[in-house]
Formats: C-alpha cells, sequence, structure tokens
C-alpha cells in the first residue's frame, strides 16, 4: 500500500467519523416524524460498516465473514441475536429496514422479509421466517470470504458452500498398509469413504479409535507406537497432531484410546464421496515385544467420528463404529537386497597384458543390487571370487595376477584388497543403495606383467559375487540387514587373458533350406558373420578350417554348435560341409589379421539330418574362436564367444529327413 493510499483511506475514515457525527447531531435536535428517525439510524448504522471496513483497510488486518446458523422460527414479536442477524443480512442484501438491525421483529422486518421471499420465490411470502425460509437463506449465506493486505498486496478467497442440509451416509472404513516398520513416515493406516448428499459440507475434523489388540507384554498405550498422526484428502495432508505422549490421547475405556486431528478445511460437493486418509509417523523405539506383538484396531465411532459444515451451517457427523481394520508393527527396515547380473555386465572379450609393465584397466564384471524395502541400505562389505582355467594357473595365484581393483557404483570408487586364496575384498566401503531402487556395480581390473604369472598364457578367467559375501546396515537405524534380507548372485563373462589383445564382434547371420533332388530330404546352410580385431602391436593368425564342438577339434579357427530344437545337440557327427572363409589375406595357409587391423569372417555350414539325429529345428551358433600370435598356431589361445548374445546365433530352419 503506498503512502498516498493510506492518506486517502484515512482521510475517508476521518470523513465518515465526522458524517457519522453531525447526523447524531441533527438526529439529536432536529427530530423529525419517526419514520425520518429510523431513516437517519439506519443510514448511520451504514456509515459506521463503511467506516469499520476503511478501517480494516488501512490497518492491513484480516476479515473473516462467516454464515449465522438460524435455528428457530422467527415471526412478530421474537427478538434476539438471530434476529439482528437476519435484519443485517436483509439490509445487506438491499430489502431496507428503516429502523435498522434493532433485534425486534416488528412490521418493517416483515415487510422487508416478504420483498426478498417474493424475489426469491419463496412461497408463500408472507414474512414469516420459516424451515423453507431458513434453508433458502441458509444456502445463500453459506460464504466464507477472506481478505488479507501485506505490504500492500490484498489477496481474497471465497469458497460457498451450495445447498441446504446434507446427509452423510454409506460410511465405510478400509484397510490401507496393514502394517508399518519401526520410523517408517506417513503409513496409511485407513482411509474412510462416504456419500455426500442434499448440499456441500466443509469437514473440519476428523477423530481416530485406537483400540489395543495385540498379545504377550506388548505395550496396550498407542502413544509408545506411532509418534504423529495425520488426516489426508485429494493426496495432500490436510492437518497432523503428535501422538507420541499420553496427553495426546483421550482415554475411552480399557486399552481404548482416540485421538482427533483438527484445523483444516476439507470441502465435499454434494452427490460426492469423500475420502479422507489416516496416516501415522511409526516411533522408532519401539521394544522387541511390542514390534512383535502389537496390533490395534482402527475404527470412527458412529456419533462424533467426523464433523463437517453444511451449506445450512448445521454440523453433520458420521462413522461406524462396528467398521473395524487391524494395524500391526514390523521391525524397522534396514534393507532388502537382491544381486543379479546387471544389463551392463561386459561381453567376453580378451585382457592384454603387457611384459614388463602393468595392464590397462579393463571392466569386466557388472552387477545390479536391487533394494525391495523403503528404507535406504549402506551395503558395507563384499568379496568378490576369482576363477581362472585350473590347468594353467590356479585361484591361488590371483594376487599375482592382479594388480589392482575397482569396484565403482556410479557414485564412488572403491579400491579392493586382492588375497592369494583367489577372492577380492571391499571392506568398510559406504554404497547407499536407495530404498526401492536399483544400483549397479561395476568391477575393474588391471593386470600384472605376465612375469610374475605361475605359467604361461592365454588363460580365462571369471569373476562373480553371492549374497552370502555381502554384509550391509540401514541408513537411518545403522542396524546390520539380516543375512535372509540379502539373496542372489552373478558372475561374469569367461574373459582370456592374453599377451596379445584380439576382440570377436558379431556382425550377420542368416538360414537356408535346400531340398533334395528327390524330395526325399533336404539340407539346411547356416552363415555366421563376425568380425575379428588384433591389437596394436602384434598381428594374429587363425586356421581355415571350422568345426562342430562334439568333435573336440579345439584347433579349428571357428567351432560352432549345432542346436537342435532349441538344445545343444551332444551327438558327435560330421556336417555335410563347414568352412570358414575371411577377408584377411592367408600366410602359410592361415589368415592373417594385421596388428591394428579389423577383418570379416564367414562361417558357413551345412547340416545333412540323416547323418544327425533326424527331422527338426535346426540352428548354429559360434562357440570360439581360436587364434595364435605365431603362423604355426602355436601356442593356440581360446576366445570363447558370449552365448548369451544372440547375435552369433542363426535363427532356427525345419530340416526334414527320410
Amino acid at each position: 500500500m503506498t503512502k498516498a493510499t493510506s492518506i486517502s483511506k484515512i482521510a475517508a475514515v476521518a470523513a465518515g467519523l465526522a458524517m457519522a457525527a453531525s447526523l447524531s447531531f441533527v438526529a439529536a435536535v432536529a427530530p423529525a416524524h419517526a419514520q425520518s428517525q429510523a431513516d437517519l439510524q439506519a443510514q448511520i448504522a451504514t456509515l459506521m460498516q463503511t467506516i469499520a471496513a476503511l478501517q480494516a483497510q488501512v490497518n492491513g488486518s484480516t476479515t473473516t465473514t462467516t454464515s449465522t446458523t438460524f435455528t428457530r422460527d422467527l415471526t412478530i414479536g421474537s427478538t434476539g441475536a438471530d434476529v439482528t442477524a437476519l435484519q443485517t443480512w436483509l439490509i445487506a442484501k438491499g430489502f431496507a429496514i428503516p429502523a435498522g438491525a434493532t433485534g425486534y421483529f416488528g412490521a418493517q422486518t416483515k415487510a422487508a422479509l416478504a420483498a426478498w421471499q417474493a424475489a426469491n420465490g419463496v412461497s408463500p411470502a408472507a414474512g414469516y421466517f420459516g424451515p423453507i425460509t431458513r434453508a433458502k437463506v441458509a444456502s445463500m449465506s453459506a460464504t466464507t470470504t477472506t481478505t488479507t493486505t501485506t505490504g500492500g498486496s490484498t489477496t481474497t478467497t471465497t469458497t460457498t458452500l451450495k445447498g441446504g442440509e446434507a446427509d452423510l451416509t454409506d460410511f465405510d472404513l478400509r484397510s490401507e498398509d496393514g502394517d508399518g516398520a519401526e520410523g517408517e513416515q506417513d503409513v496409511k493406516l485407513a482411509t474412510a469413504k462416504f456419500d455426500v448428499d442434499g448440499g456441500d459440507v466443509n469437514v473440519q475434523r476428523a477423530e481416530l479409535t485406537v483400540e489395543f489388540t495385540g498379545s504377550g507384554s506388548a505395550s496396550e498405550r498407542p502413544w509408545d507406537y506411532f509418534d504423529t498422526i495425520s488426516v489426508w484428502g485429494n493426496g495432500k495432508k490436510l492437518a497432523d497432531v503428535n501422538a507420541d505422549s499420553r496427553a495426546d490421547w483421550d482415554d475411552q475405556d480399557d486399552g481404548v484410546y482416540t485421538i482427533s486431528v483438527s484445523g483444516f478445511d476439507y470441502m465435499v460437493r454434494d452427490g460426492s464421496t469423500a475420502e479422507l486418509t489416516f496416516a501415522a509417523d511409526i516411533a522408532d523405539n519401539m521394544d522387541d515385544d511390542d514390534v512383535d506383538d502389537g496390533s490395534f484396531d482402527l475404527s470412527v465411532e458412529t456419533d462424533q467420528g467426523i464433523r463437517a459444515i453444511d451449506a445450512a451451517g448445521i454440523q453433520q457427523y458420521t462413522g461406524k463404529t462396528s467398521d473395524k481394520v487391524g494395524f500391526d508393527f514390523q521391525a524397522e527396515e534396514n534393507g532388502d537386497l537382491s544381486i543379479r547380473e546387471s544389463d551392463e555386465n561386459p561381453d567376453a572379450t580378451t585382457l592384454k597384458v603387457e611384459n614388463d609393465q602393468s595392464s590397462d584397466a579393463y571392466d569386466v564384471f557388472a552387477w545390479d543390487v536391487r533394494n525391495k524395502d523403503n528404507a535406504d541400505t549402506l551395503i558395507t562389505d563384499f568379496t568378490i571370487t576369482v576363477a581362472t582355467s585350473s590347468d594353467l594357473f590356479n585361484t591361488a595365484d590371483v594376487s599375482d595376477i592382479i594388480r589392482k581393483a575397482t569396484v565403482s557404483d556410479g557414485d564412488d570408487e572403491y579400491d579392493g584388497d586382492i588375497n592369494d586364496d583367489g577372492t577380492i575384498d571391499f571392506d568398510d566401503i559406504e554404497a547407499q543403495v536407495d530404498g526401492d531402487s536399483t544400483k549397479t556395480f561395476t568391477l575393474s581390473v588391471e593386470f600384472a606383467s605376465d612375469s610374475g604369472y605361475a605359467s604361461d598364457l592365454p588363460n580365462t578367467i571369471t569373476f562373480a559375487i553371492d549374497h552370502s559375501s555381502v554384509e550391509a546396515e540401514g541408513v537411518e537405524s545403522g542396524d546390520e540387514v539380516e543375512s535372509t534380507d540379502i539373496s542372489g548372485s552373478a558372475t561374469s563373462e569367461d574373459h582370456m587373458v592374453s599377451e596379445t589383445g584380439f576382440d570377436v564382434a558379431p556382425k550377420s547371420t542368416s538360414q537356408s533350406v535346400t531340398a533334395s533332388t528327390d524330395n526325399s530330404d533336404a539340407y539346411g546352410t547356416f552363415i555366421i558373420k563376425f568380425d575379428v580385431t588384433a591389437d596394436e602391436d602384434d598381428p594374429i593368425f587363425i586356421g581355415k578350417t571350422a568345426a562342430s564342438s562334439t568333435l573336440g577339434n579345439d584347433t579349428a579357427g571357428a567351432v560352432y554348435d549345432i542346436i537342435k530344437n532349441g538344445a545343444t545337440t551332444s551327438v558327435a557327427f560330421d556336417s555335410k560341409t563347414a568352412t570358414l572363409s575371411s577377408t584377411a589375406h592367408t600366410k602359410n595357409g592361415n589368415f592373417k589379421v594385421d596388428a591394428g587391423a579389423t577383418e570379416t569372417f564367414t562361417l558357413t555350414v551345412t547340416l545333412d539330418p540323416l547323418t544327425l539325429t533326424g527331422t527338426g529345428q535346426y540352428a548354429i551358433q559360434l562357440a570360439e574362436v581360436n587364434y595364435s600370435v605365431e603362423n604355426d598356431l602355436t601356442p593356440l589361445s581360446k576366445f570363447n564367444v558370449d552365448l548369451d548374445n544372440a547375435d552369433y546365433e542363426t535363427d532356427a530352419v525345419y530340416i526334414t529327413a527320410d
């Protein structure tokens, strides 16, 4: 509000006061007939109301006007505050009462009321204030207007209840969560539903009755279980009250207590269904007996459970004492963890080691930890196990193989302790997994130079984690997560540790069926294309042959599995043909992939069902690629293809054998 505006309003107040004094003086010294005197008094009363309103604006106050509840019939001769309220209401609506709001129902009031009745369709328009007129006035009067002036800014909010006297019917109390854990907040206890008919209502109070139904030595006192009780409507908290002390509860009977939540306005329109949800913050310091044996029945009393004001200004109640729902308690949630392989788990690859220095860091393993509880959990310890090819070097040599191991969870990195028993420990870490969420962990390792290895390379290496090695605690409670609340496991792909870098990537697959000349049987032809990349330091050599895995031909450049009816067949047999071709040039009878180069290889297999196991659905899957840094293929390294990668497998076709 500006200074000029304030001055002008003050001036208006002063002028009004002066006018009021002048009129009073005229009325006193120059009396006219009774009608003129009454007119002056009415004008003075109206002017004084205007002055009060102006004064409120000057002071920046808050004004609230609410309807008066009329509870009796009024007619000639009636007196009292309700008569004054009716007269004030009629004058405000423009129906003059020359004598003003005197509190006496006389001929002027009757005439004004009759005029209002005629104008608003109330019949008969006799000037009698009875039930019909009361309901009509109530429906037009149930309005709350709040005007607030702060720092020169004025905000006005008006809420109108429409209709007449309302009925609250069809009360129903339904259970929500059913139980709550120590320290859990805003736990839904129950929802009260009821229909509103006849007029709008404004719900202003809700009362919850709590009756102990537990056993043993559990406490019967609800304040040992609840910190707060709240009421919610339309997904928003309407109000809450403290519930953690004896003074917060009313004792109704032995083991039965009530608690009231008020101070809110929840409007429900005529013809709608109201839904009020009771919720609670659960205490976080309950005794074990209270957690194990404590339980309550919750209800809303019939006569006074939920209170509302209707459009007629009448208080309405609803509830149903016999409608009860149960609620009990659990130990504080600290986390419920499950471990599984991540979609980000790296594919099988060759991990190159150096002759005289540590290798690069390789991401070799990724797993997910899913927290199914609402509570946040802190993983403090876990162990990774390492498995290698036993014929070359065993797990006791892992501390000589791996120089550094690091786990990242996307927020932090943790260094592991590499042991000589084939394990890597991650102790005293703080990896938080939020409630109802999943976090991905990634293991990265650096390899020592190959001079420290117990035997010649290459070698396969695999990493795994099991739930039995994981320790965790609740972030809020600090309590340990029970071992039964941690489950699952995950394993990496089989990686190759080699002095030569090498990588295989799928490119394309195809398949077809060709009938024999007499149509008695058919042949299936399957093609798998894949890229081979050598590292930048050394070329690699791959044999020009291909063979099925059941023949045990480890010197073949490409080894494949035959899949019949969805399963890898274990029967040894010869294919009709199996060839391996490539864009790579040949040297001394083998394919050569130059250092840093990528070449495409094509595996073509034609299957004769007569030499297999008869008619069926057949497919081919690439299983291994054998390579060497020497042209004579000695020593020979094996690259194990990721068999979970469908890009290395053809579609199945139906091959007949007659």
